[in-house]
């Protein structure tokens, strides 16, 4: 990030223990999510986490998830996440699902030149339509429409507002390349 060039790297694992329940492991060299403003000031980040999901179908499934990331100045970043999807809506070419998540985190050094949150929750009830634009047996062409407002509580702060909005598409081919 415009101070030379590392190489980052991320391995993952899952499993399938059944037809309803996975789990999952990432470990991660030059962390992804870490902020812009700690990678402008020269702080690189490490990290690691797990997940469980449980799916009883289509209709519903809920994940939760843990992260640490191990920051360059000596940070300690935990992460909880508990996020779900329920179906609300069903046709052949749409679907619309409530998909809500609550996060919570904490950090463990302070006064640091990125946002770094003592402790902070964010609940972030949304929405998901997914349009089937084209189908040929197995490939596919959606489009989706993400869209969600909640709220963020941070310690030794008023609590806001927070927003989702998204729009993609993905083509699914054969159910090999997606």
């Amino acid at each position: 990030f415009g101070l030379g060039s590392d190489i980052g790297a991320r391995l993952s694992y899952r499993h399938d223990i059944n037809d309803v329940w996975r789990v999952g492991l990432t470990a991660e060299r030059l962390m992804r999510s870490t902020p812009l403003r700690a990678l402008k000031n020269g702080i690189t980040a490490n990290g690691g986490g797990g997940y469980v999901r449980w799916r009883q179908s289509e209709r519903r499934s809920w994940q939760a998830d843990l992260s640490n990331g191990w920051f360059s100045d000596g940070n300690r970043r935990q992460e909880y996440t508990l996020s779900g999807q329920e179906r609300l809506f069903s046709s052949p070419s749409l679907t619309l699902d409530f998909t809500p998540s609550i996060d919570l985190g904490s950090n463990s050094k302070q006064a640091v030149p990125y946002n770094n949150p003592r402790n902070y929750v964010a609940v972030l009830p949304a929405v998901t339509l997914d349009h089937l634009l084209y189908r040929h047996y197995q490939t596919e062409w959606h489009q989706e429409v993400k869209a969600g407002v909640g709220r963020y509580w941070q310690k030794g702060e008023s609590a806001g507002v927070i927003t989702t909005l998204g729009y993609g598409q993905r083509v699914r081919w054969n159910d090999v390349l997606d």
